[in-house]
């Protein structure tokens, strides 16, 4: 995950269309440890405007769209050091002198005026009368308690993980029903679980909990396609990660190495199984994967009715063709067009990666969705004794 990713993800944006107008922030900072010299406001993506902080104390005038109830995060850092651009903070990023769960301060913008106080100790930050940063601040302290999700290492303790997180954020969600960053929360939440959890079933597995947080929020305050934005999150994130075993597999075309589009049955052929491998490049454990993936399609190459290929979900060809060029399989490759995505995901429950699928091309229902590469022998085993 990249450190830009890492930034949007610690923000809750909400987008506005309404009329900028000038924004001003007054500010200080305090705590036991030194008071940094600058403050630096990231905005739109790739800019930076610095600020001295002088005797505790700085200043920032911006140009903001402003509604009634929100318009979105405006995002800090405080440091001794001197970026002269972007550039220069996001090695800063890299090299990890700067952490984002750590140092990111975020301020909502809800009102002309805003003031607030910069805690340096723990990078939370104190906007005088205002509901909204008060539940940002609060989920804030969670992100910093749990860190990372892609960081927690005790596979023992990921489940106990997940359950308190989830547990502290339906606290807060539930006790502002009427606040724009429940609802921004539930929804980021609820399409995108990965991002918060390591298991990112865990949503769905508790969503019950969810739904009940999902029906207190107050639509006459969100507004009614807001409420049916978050309705729908819910009824695919169900929908998704619900049990594919017998459900049809989306009729999808894959592009093959040669460049030809091809159907799953022309893919196929005469075989009655496929067992597909989903993957992208850039994901580590796929490509670990891949030489006992190879290995298992080797052992089974005598069996006729089985068939095995290797799907990329890269966002672009070249990426995957790139790959390959300096990889060699004995599966069969194919590129799956990034349009097709969003249809594809939901029906067929493909979330995370690697994953493995078995698909009766008979039927064109789904066997098994989800196998991990360690019980995919015994899967198929199972399945020619059934078969014989």
């Amino acid at each position: 995950m990249t450190q830009v990713v890492k930034i949007i993800l610690f923000i809750i944006f909400c987008q506005v269309t309404a009329q900028a107008q000038e924004v001003t922030i007054y500010g200080n900072v305090y705590g036991k440890n030194p008071i940094p010299k600058y403050i630096y406001r990231l905005y739109e993506s790739s800019k930076l405007d610095q600020q001295q902080i002088v005797n505790e104390r700085f200043s920032f005038t911006l140009e903001k769209e402003i509604t009634k109830d929100i318009s979105g995060s405006e995002t800090f850092i405080v440091s001794d050091s001197i970026y002269k651009d972007f550039n220069a903070l996001n090695i800063a990023f890299s090299n990890g002198d700067i952490n984002p769960n750590r140092d990111l301060i975020s301020v909502i913008i809800d009102r002309k005026n805003i003031n607030c106080s910069i805690d340096n100790d723990t990078k939370i930050v104190y906007v005088k009368n205002s509901i909204l940063n008060e539940e940002m601040q609060k989920i804030v302290a969670i992100n910093r308690e749990f860190g990372d999700p892609l960081l927690q290492t005790d596979n023992s303790r990921q489940e106990e993980w997940d359950r308190n997180k989830l547990a502290q954020y339906l606290v807060i969600l539930n006790d502002y029903p009427q606040s724009l960053v429940s609802y921004e929360m539930l929804l980021s939440m609820i399409a995108n679980p990965s991002f918060y959890y390591i298991n990112s079933g865990h949503v769905f597995k508790n969503r019950e909990q969810i739904l009940n947080t999902v029906l207190r929020i107050d639509t006459a305050t969100i507004g009614s396609k807001k409420a049916t934005l978050l309705y729908n999150a819910y009824d695919n994130m169900i929908l998704t990660y619900s049990d594919k075993k017998n459900a049809l597999f989306p009729l999808i075309k894959l592009t093959s190495q040669n460049n030809k589009v091809k159907s799953l049955k022309e893919v196929s052929g005469n075989s009655n199984y496929l067992i597909i491998d989903f993957w992208h490049t850039a994901c580590g454990p796929c490509r670990q994967q891949h030489p006992e993936f190879s290995r298992i399609s080797k052992a089974y190459a005598d069996q006729s009715e089985l068939k095995f290929i290797s799907i990329s979900m890269d966002s672009k060809m070249q990426d995957w063709r790139s790959y390959l060029q300096n990889h060699n399989f004995n599966f069969i490759n194919y590129w799956l067009d990034s349009k097709q995505y969003p249809a594809f995901q939901v029906e067929a429950g493909i979330v995370s990666y690697p994953r493995y699928i078995l698909v009766d091309m008979r039927t064109n229902r789904i066997v098994n969705g989800n196998i991990k590469i360690e019980h995919l022998t015994t899967v198929l085993e199972n399945l020619l004794k059934e078969n014989s």
